[in-house]
C-alpha cells in the first residue's frame, strides 16, 4: 500500500520503496531489478544503446512499477535526466 505524503516542496509523494539499478536490463543488474520487484520495490533502470533489449525486458514485467529510460552514464547530462526523472515520479530514492 502506498501511502501518501507532501514533502518540502509541498508536492505529493509516496512512501513506497524507490531504487535506481543501472545498467538493470541484462546480467547482475537484471537480478537486482527482479529481486526489488519481487519484494515490492519501485525500480527505475536504464539501458545504454540496446534498445531490442531494453524492450524485451520491459516486456517481462508488464504490471510492475518499473521505468526503463535510456541513459549513457558516462554523460552527465543522461546521468541528471535519471535522478530529475526519479526526483518528479517519486520525489525520493531510497
Amino acid at each position: 500500500m502506498r501511502k501518501t505524503t507532501k514533502n518540502n516542496a509541498n508536492v505529493e509523494t509516496t512512501s513506497c520503496k524507490v531504487a535506481l539499478v543501472t545498467g538493470g536490463t541484462k546480467g547482475t543488474g537484471k537480478a537486482i531489478v527482479k529481486q526489488f520487484l519481487d519484494r515490492g520495490v519501485h525500480v527505475v533502470t536504464n539501458y545504454r544503446k540496446d534498445t531490442a533489449t531494453a524492450d524485451a525486458f520491459k516486456g517481462e514485467f508488464p504490471n510492475a512499477p518499473l521505468h526503463v529510460m535510456q541513459a549513457d552514464l558516462g554523460d552527465l547530462a543522461d546521468v541528471a535526466q535519471l535522478f530529475d526523472f526519479v526526483q518528479a515520479e517519486y520525489g525520493h530514492l531510497d
